[in-house]
């Protein structure tokens, strides 16, 4: 199995990350494991093998590819999210649910933004591919 997010900045770039190798036999027998990175030759976010003594941007072919594992490439920042639950103050069969609000702090890595170079690149819509 593997993983695929969106990458969205306030900038308005966009890109897609894989990482994992997924169900593909091809993968398996060259030991291939997709991870994104940053090409610092493109300025692009690509997908490329992270086992490869030197991976090489698919985009440009340049060897200067950091991966976005790297810990200079993110930052863990503190976001407000407000979330909903269900409280029963009387503990009578009758009685209705009532909902209360609270904003509740969650730890988000923000990562460095290859157009704009600063760390307000987010990562969204993770799911699974085979």
């Amino acid at each position: 199995m593997g993983t695929f997010s969106d990458f969205n900045c306030k900038c308005g770039y966009e890109a897609f990350g894989r990482w994992g190798i997924g169900m593909n036999p091809i993968y398996r027998e060259q030991k291939i494991c997709l991870a994104p990175a940053l090409c610092k030759d493109c300025r692009e976010l690509v997908n490329v093998n992270e086992n490869a003594i030197l991976p090489k941007c698919p985009e440009c072919n340049g060897l200067n590819v950091v991966l976005y594992s790297d810990p200079g490439l993110g930052q863990v920042r503190r976001k407000s999210v407000k979330r909903s639950r269900f409280i029963n103050k009387k503990r009578e069969p009758n009685d209705k649910y009532e909902v209360e609000d609270y904003i509740e702090g969650v730890d988000m890595t923000i990562y460095l933004c290859p157009k704009c170079n600063h760390f307000t690149l987010e990562k969204m819509g993770m799911g699974l591919f085979d």
